[in-house]
């Protein structure tokens, strides 16, 4: 139980890491035609404004596969649904530490509502555990033989570790 709690924390870790935190920045040019670039403090956007912060690696990632525009749907829509479920799992486990909290506080522990908690919290690992095996699936039957193995020396190296 407690490796799966941890597991998911350093999921979560993994995805703010990845996305790089708050500090994100991207050159915009100055509105109304004047000279030069300004450091914008809105995020990663792309061109339509839309706040993705997974796509620059899924460009790196489609890059580095060669991958047909096809493939690319599916596998944006494999990330799409894995990155939802990891939206669900932090608001979860921001309501857990709320509700511990709140059983912490009182004049008794409320072992039922830490117990509810951590019952939630299981619920929403295994939501994303079937959404990330789905995810898995997806992409393998989408990809060629070449394209996995690119991808898993990708998963098991890292991204500096492949030849771009």
């Amino acid at each position: 139980m407690f490796g799966f709690f941890f597991g998911t924390l350093c999921l979560i870790g993994l995805v703010a890491v990845a996305k790089g935190g708050r500090h994100r920045r991207r050159w915009h040019g100055c509105g109304g035609g004047g000279g030069g670039p300004y450091r914008s403090h809105v995020g990663w956007e792309d061109g339509d404004g839309s706040r993705r912060p997974f796509d620059w690696l899924l460009r790196s990632v489609f890059r580095r596969l060669d991958t047909t525009p096809g493939q690319e749907t599916v596998l944006r829509a494999a990330a799409d649904e894995v990155r939802g479920e990891l939206v669900d799992a932090k608001r979860e486990m921001k309501r857990s530490r709320d509700e511990i909290a709140a059983a912490f506080e009182g004049e008794y522990f409320d072992e039922t509502k830490v117990g509810e908690s951590f019952a939630k919290q299981d619920q929403t690992i295994e939501n994303l555990r079937k959404a990330a095996v789905g995810a898995l699936s997806r992409a393998h039957e989408a990809l060629d033989p070449e394209q996995r193995r690119r991808l898993a020396e990708l998963l098991v190296n890292g991204p500096r570790a492949v030849a771009r």
